[in-house]
C-alpha cells in the first residue's frame, strides 16, 4: 500500500472514531435543549449529574444557561442490561438504553411522541455533523498527500 493511500485511510478511521469523550447520553440531553427552546444561542452548562438508581431509570440532570435564562434539563434512561458484566461494572451507564423515555424540561415532562420526533431530529443533525466534519478531514488529507505539480 502506498504512503499516501495509507494515510488516507488511517485520517479516515480517525474521524470515524474520534470525537467527544462525554457520554452519549450526555451529549443527547445537552442536544436537546437547543431543540427544546428553538434558540440559536449556545447554551452555557452549568451543571451535569448522572444519578444512578440501581436497576432503575438512570438520570442524567443538567442545569444551563441560555440567552440569560436558568434552566434545567433531565433526562431518564432506563436500565437496559441483560446481565451484569465487567462493562457494567466499570461504566453503570452502559448498562442503561442511550434513547431517553422521560424528558422532563425544567421540571415539566415532554409527551412521548413529541419527544420521540425531537430525538430524531437531534439524530440526524448530529449525523450531519459528523459526516461534514468527516468530510472536512478527508479533505485536508487529501491536499497534504498531493504532490506538487500533480494536479
Amino acid at each position: 500500500m502506498s504512503k499516501r493511500l495509507y494515510l488516507l485511510v488511517l485520517s479516515t478511521l480517525l474521524v470515524a472514531c474520534s470525537g467527544s469523550t462525554e457520554d452519549v447520553r450526555v451529549t443527547l440531553c445537552k442536544d436537546l435543549v437547543s431543540e427544546i427552546t428553538a434558540e440559536t444561542v449556545e447554551a452555557s452548562w452549568d451543571q451535569e449529574q448522572m444519578k444512578f438508581n440501581g436497576y432503575e431509570d438512570m438520570e442524567v440532570a443538567i442545569s444551563f444557561t441560555q440567552s440569560g435564562t436558568l434552566g434545567k434539563i433531565s433526562c431518564f434512561y432506563p436500565y437496559d442490561a441483560v446481565e451484569e458484566n465487567a462493562m457494567t461494572q466499570s461504566d453503570p451507564a452502559s448498562a442503561h438504553a442511550t434513547y431517553p423515555s422521560l424528558v422532563k424540561f425544567n421540571n415539566k415532562a415532554i409527551n412521548s411522541s413529541e419527544l420521540a420526533k425531537m430525538i430524531n431530529r437531534v439524530l440526524l443533525k448530529q449525523g450531519k455533523q459528523a459526516e461534514k466534519k468527516g468530510q472536512e478531514v478527508i479533505k485536508t488529507s487529501v491536499e497534504e498527500l498531493k504532490i506538487p505539480g500533480t494536479d
